[in-house]
């Protein structure tokens, strides 16, 4: 099977138009204080996010309509979707990954809620807690301590 592409801001724009354009104006916003790599992935963990709830979600036409049960199916697709978009054919994303993409949109909630964002969420949808245990990098050499 294949991967369900990514959707490009041009294409999101047409079919989630209050929802890009607050997550465009966030990323404007990033790009002020952030390393152009950050936002980036922001990027892309945000195109994402609206893809995700486009196909599976359609009703759902901006941030402020989001539910926890939206973010609760869309962590259940990264940790089950084994033709991920973002992922190697036939992989699921790491927990790294899944980390680095659910913290992202994480901050994302949380930042437009403090900017006072017409389209904020009402209430906190990602906690803490929802974010997956990293992968652990094994070291290269041991110490001699640890030897």
């Amino acid at each position: 099977m294949r991967p369900t592409p990514v959707l490009t801001w041009k294409a999101l724009e047409l079919v989630l138009p209050v929802m890009s354009a607050t997550m465009l104006r966030y990323l404007q916003q990033l790009s002020c204080s952030l390393r152009p790599a950050s936002v980036r992935a922001t990027d892309q963990g945000l195109r994402l996010f609206a893809t995700f709830i486009f196909h599976a979600h359609p009703a759902v036409t901006s941030v402020a309509q989001l539910k926890r049960t939206h973010l609760e199916d869309y962590k259940r697709w990264l940790i089950d979707d084994l033709d991920h978009p973002c992922a190697s054919p036939g992989r699921a994303l790491s927990a790294t990954s899944r980390s680095l993409r659910l913290g992202s949109l994480r901050m994302f909630f949380t930042r437009i809620t403090e900017w006072d964002y017409d389209d904020a969420p009402a209430r906190p949808l990602l906690f803490t807690g929802d974010l997956p245990v990293r992968d652990q990098v094994l070291p290269k050499a041991l110490d001699d301590a640890d030897a």
